[in-house]
């Protein structure tokens, strides 16, 4: 706009095509643009009246008198001022618009900050009242340090003083003890502390009764000065410490009784405290008596075997075995069991040299029936031996066990090696040798029976045929035979179960495909459980649910084509294919509608509206 008034000013020579196009940059121009622009067209109109006095002639004259290449050379001057002045125009115009936009900027920025810092104001206030309205988490009490609030502290302490625990009750009590009256915790404090405290009694007092008097004072002694419950807890630190040294007393002194086989005195000394009130006097009472009741009756049992046995033990070689069985069964920790220690080896000596005679005089039969009374620890090199006779002659007598366990075989081998060491010098060698042939075949037996278990628990098709064939290695004529036997069907068993659970499986896949062909194929692998199996009702229930299926899916295609025969109207065909699906068939119903449409659309020549799909089940 502001050039078009300063063209107003400018020579217009012949030749030369002024801009009509407006500047897009200046098209942005404001208002105040165009009020400059409209004070440069009136200076402009202005100079334009004044140069009007100018004599037409005087300028026509001057014109003429002008050379023909002198215009050519103005015309040249005029062109280049007028693009100096073009330029001049878009600089100040461009120095106009970036002020203009640089004023615009700094109007939109001041509302913008402010716009800013309200968000920023509203979005705070907006979270602080989230935080303050928020339940915080529960602190995590497992993972509790030393800047934790005294809060966690507390929660921490209060969730694990429910499980009743004494160390957890004293811990809260310890916890909490150095918290003031000014604490902010101060009331949760005190009620914790009164409820801590009364446990920590309780479980005292039951401690106490259980004849835990240390414990017992312990925990009394954790109640912390400003609870409630403080003085009883001193009270029955008190009178429980007293108990203590009067129990231990008394304790003493019955002990000395007892192992002076005093029995009226260790009574008189417990007999004052029958009918005490207090529990844990209650407690010591029946404690110490069952003590006097247990050694007076050990003591009584001892005298009596020692009786039995006689002072000249040369003489009742055959009662020491019994009586050191007897000795052995007395009660631990009674003066009677450790004074009979000294009878137990005294007549276990003798025991072994009467059953190394009576080897010696080739009692055989006598010298076995007195060693295996000793521990073969004990015995000498020919008694063990004699022993290790004894149980090869034990275990051929016996009849293998149905089941053996993992006991037998280890006897069967410790056995073997004691048989196996004797020497062809020794008296037995010859006796023995004709008991170490049957253990041999026995330990063979259940060495292979074991290697074939071991086979079999992999519980795999490729292996339990395996165990199987060295399980029947084991025949008829040998021990184990019906040990095998029963393995043999508990793995034909798993055999069976594992071939026809396979079988199911490979069907089940055939019959997840859907088609026609795979719902045979699942068929005929179902149809291989064979009848009397445990899996065979589960394969007839699939085979049965597939069968159905696959009558649907013959029955679809037959129905399917029938109605493209229909909807081409050759209902004949399409009558005579639907009736292939007979009666009991699943689409044997929908079949027979098609029919009646189709037949009456043949009679009319009427072709029904095409019909759903029906779809199998």
């Amino acid at each position: 706009m502001a050039h078009k008034a300063i063209d107003r000013f400018r020579p217009q020579v012949a030749g030369h095509q002024a801009a009509s196009e407006t500047h897009p940059l200046i098209q942005s121009v404001d208002l105040e643009g165009e009020i400059a622009g409209s004070e440069l067209s009136e200076i402009a109109s202005q100079s334009a009246q004044s140069d009007t006095t100018l004599s037409n002639s005087k300028v026509n004259g001057l014109l003429d008198t002008v050379p023909k290449d002198l215009g050519q050379e103005t015309d040249i001057t005029d062109s280049s001022v007028e693009a100096k002045t073009q330029g001049q125009t878009t600089a100040e115009l461009f120095a106009q618009v970036t002020s203009k936009l640089k004023q615009g900027a700094k109007a939109l920025g001041t509302p913008l900050v402010w716009l800013g810092l309200v968000a920023f104001c509203g979005g705070t206030g907006v979270a602080a009242i989230s935080w303050l309205t928020d339940v915080p988490p529960n602190p995590n009490c497992q993972q509790l340090w030393f800047f934790s609030s005294d809060a966690e502290r507390l929660f921490c302490a209060e969730q694990a003083a429910r499980s009743g625990n004494a160390s957890a009750l004293v811990a809260g009590l310890k916890l909490i003890e150095p918290w003031q009256d000014n604490h902010t915790l101060e009331k949760p404090a005190k009620r914790v502390m009164r409820d801590w405290s009364k446990n920590v009694l309780a479980i005292a007092s039951q401690k106490a009764g259980q004849n835990n008097l240390k414990q017992a004072i312990y925990l009394v002694s954790k109640v912390p000065g400003n609870s409630p419950f403080y003085k009883d807890a001193q009270q029955m630190e008190t009178r429980w410490r007293k108990s203590q040294i009067k129990g231990k007393g008394l304790e003493d002194s019955i002990e000395g009784a007892l192992k002076k086989r005093d029995w009226q005195k260790a009574e008189a000394l417990l007999l004052p405290f029958a009918n005490q009130q207090d529990e844990y006097w209650q407690q010591q009472f029946i404690r110490m008596q069952e003590r006097i009741i247990t050694e007076r009756l050990s003591d009584n049992q001892l005298q009596t075997i020692r009786a039995e046995v006689g002072a000249d033990v040369s003489r009742a070689a055959g009662k020491l075995g019994p009586a050191i069985a007897e000795l052995e069964q007395l009660p631990a920790k009674t003066y009677a069991r450790a004074s009979a220690e000294n009878d137990v080896i005294h007549w276990s000596k003798a025991l072994a040299d009467s059953a190394t005679q009576q080897l010696q005089q080739g009692n055989l039969a006598g010298a076995i029936a007195q060693a295996k009374w000793l521990p073969v620890q004990s015995l000498s090199a020919d008694l063990q031996d004699l022993i290790g006779l004894d149980q090869a002659t034990q275990l051929n007598r016996q009849m293998p066990a149905a089941m053996p366990t993992e006991e037998n075989f280890w006897q069967l081998i410790t056995t073997l090696s004691a048989l196996r060491q004797i020497q062809p010098s020794h008296p037995l060698y010859t006796t023995v040798q004709t008991k170490i042939s049957p253990l041999e075949d026995r330990l063979q037996d259940l060495t292979q029976l074991r290697l074939a278990k071991f086979v079999a628990d992999a519980r795999t098709l490729p292996l339990l045929p395996l165990a199987i064939q060295m399980a029947q290695g084991i025949v008829p004529t040998r021990p184990h035979r019906l040990y095998a036997q029963t393995l043999i069907s508990v793995w034909q068993q798993d055999q069976q179960h594992i071939s026809d659970r396979a079988a199911i499986i490979a069907a089940e896949k055939f019959a997840a495909v859907g088609t026609p062909e795979a719902f045979s194929t699942a068929i005929a692998y179902a149809s291989q459980v064979p009848l009397g199996r445990p899996l065979r009702p589960t394969a007839q229930a699939a085979v049965f649910d597939w069968k159905q299926r696959l009558l649907d899916l013959e029955d679809q295609a037959v129905l399917n084509q029938a109605q493209k025969l229909a909807i081409a109207k050759q209902y004949a065909e399409a009558i005579q294919l639907a009736n292939k699906i007979g009666d009991g068939r699943p689409l044997h119903n929908p079949a027979q509608t098609f029919i009646q449409q189709w037949s009456l659309a043949e009679t009319t020549q009427i072709a029904p509206s095409p019909a759903p799909t029906v779809k199998g089940n």
